[in-house]
């Protein structure tokens, strides 16, 4: 047996044996911080069941808690100065669905926007935020016949991290509409509300993609329906499609800084570009500032802070269904939907702040010969495809690595020529739907797809070269994604009628403290919390010894 085979099929089976023993973070956490209610007592809220709460004392004993089950938990702080609260919990890696669609609190007609407070200085640290753009009855069949789960209207809902809809807004399972600029709710158009975002002082801002009911609105941190809700971007002469004086059918918001200092960003569908000389629709695809600070109502033209105009005029950002997030270090990632991804009109884009042409945009690089799968990697799949259709005449999707429309041996000694090349930096997000959520303590982005794709995971840590490193299975439309503090994934879709929660398994730690801090131990990377399937492991290692008696003398490797 040639000896590169042996070392190559033991380091396939070195590779599964790893995958299989791999470990990725969990995903309990306290949150719902509450130190006033009762005094000497701290309520949180636990988001999953835990196999061991710990409380970490300054200035008392430690209390070990034990294993505490998802909801409400409380401990009395003593004569502690400062206080840790440690979850711990260890469970099987691979993204698993935690809530249920049978509950009523994830039962969304038509959901169009999910958030989550992330602040853990916040008392509203874990709230889960959903927009419901269409009011209707949400059947489920949990066999034997369909069953009524609830009926929602239009409108925000809030939950607190365990989905229990009465810790914060007391009417329990009911949207919040707002006591000012709605026109009584939010029925004049199934996409409004739209997307939302929290602002840093907890507030909560509205982005309205309807054109029957475009604009931003904003909504105090806990949705307080008695409470006023401004306007937050003026209305004034407002058309049909939705463009006004400052603004046009608002798809997403983005908002920094506090009180005199806010600024609210945006992505609009109708807002013309004065680069373009101010026509529709050049200016989509471009981010707009407004210096709003305390301002509602307000009326000041917005500056083009991303101008999407390479190559001139339209860029590479066509379509009206948009997202977009701002990174740590002050850069832009903009999705838009897209069936099939390509580079010249990519599903994600990265951009430098004051950009006019992208950094980095996913969709699919010039094909490597023997890569009959386009996935960036010429191997043993790749060889099975060639060995099932050698003798015909057929296309480079069925093993015709030299475009000579026959499979014959030329082609295999392309495919082995090239085994083992991978196409750096590659990501094909086929299906985004225009939706996107950025966690920047892990480096990690999540685009949601429409056609059962699933939510795309890229890890960003080398911004240059994102890796698509993980799926979470989701096999109806994605209407919006979110992560909250502790990495789990929260999807809402119109077509299955959900809020789903997603947690990638394995095995942390995580730490809120009285300081106004969260943190997390031991993590593995979400690479590793993905086990691919046993059939297509099976395909992988036949592919690898599919190999035998053939010379690896030529093979090269791309950096």
């Amino acid at each position: 047996m040639n000896s590169s085979l042996s070392v190559k099929t033991f380091l396939c089976f070195a590779a599964l044996a790893t995958m299989l023993s791999s470990v990725a973070q969990a995903v309990p956490y306290a949150s719902g911080i509450d130190t006033t209610s009762n005094p000497g007592t701290v309520n949180f809220v636990l988001n999953e069941d835990a196999d061991s709460v710990v409380i970490k004392r300054t200035g008392d004993t430690d209390l070990v808690l034990g294993a505490l089950t998802k909801g409400p938990q409380s401990f009395p702080v003593g004569a502690a100065s400062a206080w840790d609260i440690e979850v711990s919990k260890t469970t099987a890696v691979g993204w698993t669905q935690t809530s249920s669609d049978f509950d009523q609190e994830s039962a969304f007609f038509s959901p169009k926007g999910v958030a989550i407070n992330n602040n853990p200085a916040s008392p509203y640290f874990g709230a889960i935020y959903v927009s419901e753009g269409a009011s209707g009855a949400v059947n489920k069949d949990p066999g034997g016949g369909s069953v009524l789960i609830r009926t929602t209207l239009d409108g925000l809902f809030i939950m607190a991290a365990d989905q229990s809809d009465t810790l914060y807004a007391g009417t329990g399972g009911q949207a919040e509409f707002g006591a000012v600029g709605l026109g009584g709710d939010w029925s004049l158009s199934s996409n409004t509300p739209f997307k939302i975002s929290i602002a840093p002082d907890d507030s909560v801002y509205v982005a309205g993609w309807g054109d029957a009911h475009a604009g931003v609105w904003r909504a105090p941190a806990n949705l307080d329906e008695t409470a006023a809700w401004p306007t937050v971007l003026a209305n004034d002469n407002q058309q049909s499609s939705g463009l006004a004086d400052n603004h046009g059918s608002v798809d997403a918001v983005w908002i920094e800084g506090t009180g005199a200092s806010t600024v609210l960003y945006t992505m609009d569908e109708e807002w013309p570009d004065p680069a373009s000389g101010g026509t529709f629709p050049d200016g989509r695809g471009d981010i707009l500032r407004y210096d709003i600070g305390t301002a509602t109502d307000y009326q000041g033209l917005p500056t083009v802070q991303v101008d999407d105009d390479t190559p001139s005029p339209d860029g590479v950002i066509l379509n009206g269904l948009m997202d977009f997030v701002r990174d740590a270090d002050g850069s832009w990632w903009i999705a838009q939907y897209r069936s099939d991804d390509s580079k010249s009109v990519p599903a994600l884009s990265h951009w430098a702040d004051g950009g006019t042409a992208p950094l980095w945009t996913s969709g699919k690089n010039a094909r490597e010969e023997g890569d009959f799968n386009w996935d960036s990697d010429v191997d043993g799949f790749d060889f099975l495809t060639w060995q099932r259709n050698t003798g015909s005449s057929n296309t480079v999707w069925f093993g015709d690595a030299n475009l000579d429309t026959f499979v014959d041996n030329a082609d295999e000694v392309l495919w082995e020529g090239n085994f083992g090349n991978h196409i750096p930096g590659e990501v094909v997000l086929d299906g985004g739907y225009g939706d996107v959520a950025i966690h920047d303590d892990l480096d990690l982005l999540a685009v949601g797809a429409r056609n059962g794709q699933g939510v795309y995971i890229i890890d960003i840590s080398n911004p240059a070269a994102p890796e698509l490193v993980s799926t979470v299975p989701h096999a109806s439309r994605v209407t919006d994604v979110a992560f909250d503090a502790a990495g789990n994934v929260y999807v809402t879709s119109n077509i299955s009628e959900t809020l789903r929660i997603f947690s990638p398994g394995g095995a942390y730690t995580s730490t809120t403290s009285s300081n106004g801090t969260f943190s997390r131990t031991a993590l593995g990377p979400l690479a590793g919390s993905t086990i691919p399937e046993p059939s297509s492991l099976a395909i992988a290692l036949l592919g690898m010894i599919g190999l035998s008696g053939r010379r690896f003398s030529s093979r090269r490797s791309r950096s």
